[in-house]
């Protein structure tokens, strides 16, 4: 006898399904679930959905609302494919309760849906072909000509491959599929097809734009946030406030006296100048730019942290913590992920003070929206539709975040350019930008969520590839805070975010060996300024003697020598630093100290603006006092190395 327990996220002890015991002695053919099994139970307890029913509803299991969670059996398979109907639950009940499944041996409703879909595309296939999916795994013939087909896609292909990757390590006296070897062999090599093509890194200008245009939404926002917010609890708790009369009196049948309409409440809060700029006329227009600022809020928070779609989404109301340490103060977000072992786990993100402004507006709709429904735990996000006045107003209250998708573009429309697609090509000159018709010049920047984890990882990482000045302000501090904390020798890295392998500290440091490549390649090899100091005239001597065709060329090479640890780079004041050892000089906090030094690239452009800051430094200070004389020590030595420069320059034009 064997016995299986369901592979769910299973919150409540209530809530679990039956357990499923197996006799390896009974037929195959008696060793289906008895109908009366239960799937699912509510997190009561009651029974949802059974063994024999026509649907299983595994909502009680999801993480959010967002995803699926309901796997129609009749919908996809008519009465007269029973046999396949029987195959197509017991594959899904395989895949539920019997198979080792998931991280931890765990899977997420998305994804039971997802093989749901796979399975229903091979059962509608098999009713085609008038034969059983037991039948179809054994002929190889017709294994052969299902995976050849040219409408099956290779995504598809895969997704099906993984199915029977269950029912292959599976015995076949426990599934009572057996498969042909064409379909273990075609399993193997979908595994071997190229990986997914990298997550876009944003180029540098657009993504400068978001976080200017976000951060100008809110910041007008909180001018009149105390007003706004008035005006949505005032219309919230009476159905007639801010409604047109015609509205009244269907809201509030027999009103006595009606309320002040929309302009009129807005004129009597303030609200008007703001309301005409952002296009508001009524409380719907009051319903979709909260969510605006709601999106606007949660895209910052992706920004300044690399945390993914679901992790934000599920942020509860008091996410922001700071603490005082040696370094300052320090900001962290603290949520949960499933990404890490298929469960919900406690976890912290490093983040920067820039995200305050962000939190503070998010906490504010999300607390007049919880008053409303009369909740006190709630998430950040509280979906905007618990409000009555909302379009997508529900009678029942709704805590979980449904997304974003329709707005976008609301508040930002930024327009690809000529440089972003070199950009583009310049991180990531493997992929074919130019015939993607997403990225086409003119086209509207096809904003995602996910490209913000990839593009703070690349951009903190290796702050060398930020040449705009704006965004090199914009992320200074999540830049310093992120090295700080989540670079690979920092001695915080372990003890405060463990050792989990999918939180973002890893992508941060695996992006740093990548960016590393970039900057030296980019910002040293292919750049069209000068190298002085000893490795730059070394590399002018023996790797800039190539032309660009040629570095370009064996770029993989050279960025596989990094992430062996045969390079390095660094972006200094002055230039470079291509030292794989821990810079010893920092301790000086002299930037004069890279003159001598023999890891150091010298750009001129780049020495001249130290010379200018220290300048300027020296005037504000006493000329009688030490700092003023250290401080003049290095400009004399900066100065100096100018002028080897500029003598150098002379003989080569002589």
């Amino acid at each position: 006898m064997l016995e299986f327990k369901p592979k769910l996220n299973i919150d409540s002890p209530l809530a679990e399904p039956d357990v499923y015991i197996r006799d390896l002695d009974a037929d195959f053919e008696v060793s289906y679930p008895h109908g009366d099994f239960t799937i699912s139970r509510t997190k009561t307890g009651n029974i949802l959905s059974r063994y024999r029913d026509d649907f299983w509803d595994l909502s009680p299991y999801a993480i959010h609302s967002r995803a699926p969670s309901i796997i129609y059996f009749k919908k996809t398979i008519p009465n007269e494919g029973s046999v396949l109907l029987d195959e197509y639950k017991w594959i899904m009940f395989i895949i539920i309760f019997i198979a080792d499944s998931g991280r931890s041996g765990f899977l997420s409703i998305s994804t039971i849906c997802g093989h749901a879909n796979s399975v229903a595309f091979l059962a509608k296939y098999c009713l085609a072909q008038k034969t059983s999916i037991r039948d179809f795994l054994k002929n190889e013939k017709e294994v052969r000509k299902f995976f050849g087909q040219a409408t099956i896609t290779k995504r598809k292909k895969e997704r099906i491959s993984y199915i029977f990757q269950y029912l292959n390590k599976l015995d076949k006296t426990v599934t009572g599929f057996d498969l042909c070897n064409e379909m273990k062999i075609n399993f193997a090599k979908t595994l071997k097809s190229d990986k997914p093509k990298q997550t876009v890194v944003i180029p540098t200008r657009i993504l400068s734009e978001i976080i200017s245009s976000c951060t100008e939404f809110l910041r007008e926002y909180r001018e009149v946030e105390e007003k706004f917010l008035t005006l949505v609890k005032k219309s919230n708790e009476n159905s007639a406030f801010g409604r047109s009369k015609g509205r009244q009196k269907s809201n509030c049948p027999g009103i006595a006296t009606l309320e002040d309409d929309f302009n009129t409440a807005c004129n009597k809060l303030g609200l008007s100048v703001y309301m005409n700029k952002n296009n508001i006329f009524d409380l719907h227009g009051v319903s979709r730019h909260l969510r605006k600022l709601q999106y606007a809020c949660k895209l910052l928070i992706h920004l300044y942290t690399g945390m993914r779609d679901d992790e934000v989404s599920r942020l509860m109301y008091d996410c922001l913590h700071t603490e005082k340490t040696v370094n300052g103060r320090v900001f962290r977000i603290v949520g949960e992920t499933t990404k890490l072992v298929g469960l919900k786990k406690a976890e912290r993100w490093i983040t920067s003070p820039e995200i305050e402004p962000a939190i503070h507006i998010a906490k504010g709709i999300s607390k007049t929206i919880a008053e409303g429904i009369g909740v006190s735990d709630h998430i950040l996000f509280l979906p905007v539709s618990n409000l009555n006045f909302s379009p997508s107003s529900k009678n029942s209250k709704n805590l979980l975040q449904s997304g974003f998708n329709d707005i976008k573009n609301s508040i930002f429309s930024i327009v690809i350019e000529d440089s972003d697609v070199k950009e583009l090509q310049k991180i990531s000159p493997s992929a074919d930008w130019l015939s993607d018709p997403k990225f086409q010049i003119g086209a509207i920047w096809p904003i995602a969520t996910h490209q913000f984890r990839r593009t703070l990882a690349v951009y903190a990482a290796q702050s060398g590839l930020v040449s705009l000045p704006s965004l090199k302000r914009q992320l200074k501090h999540i830049t310093n805070e992120m090295t700080l904390y989540y670079a690979a020798s920092s001695s915080f890295s372990s003890s405060l975010f463990g050792d989990d392998k999918m939180h973002f500290r890893h992508e941060f440091n695996e992006s740093k060996l990548y960016g590393e490549g970039l900057g030296y390649i980019y910002n040293l090899l292919l750049s069209d300024q000068a190298l002085h100091g000893v490795q730059g005239i070394w590399l002018e001597k023996h790797e800039r003697k190539n032309d660009e065709i040629h570095i370009l060329a064996s770029r993989e090479n050279t960025l596989k020598r990094f992430k062996r640890g045969e390079l390095a780079y660094a972006d200094t004041p002055l230039g470079a630093c291509l030292s794989r050892e821990a810079c010893d000089k920092k301790p000086m906090r002299a930037v004069s100290a890279c003159i001598s030094c023999d890891k150091a690239v010298i750009v001129e452009a780049k020495l001249e603006k130290v010379i200018f800051y220290q300048n300027a430094l020296l005037e504000d200070l006493n000329q009688g006092s030490m700092e003023y004389r250290m401080e003049k020590e290095q400009l004399d030595d900066l100065c100096r190395l100018h002028a080897q420069i500029q003598r150098k320059k002379n003989v080569s034009t002589d």
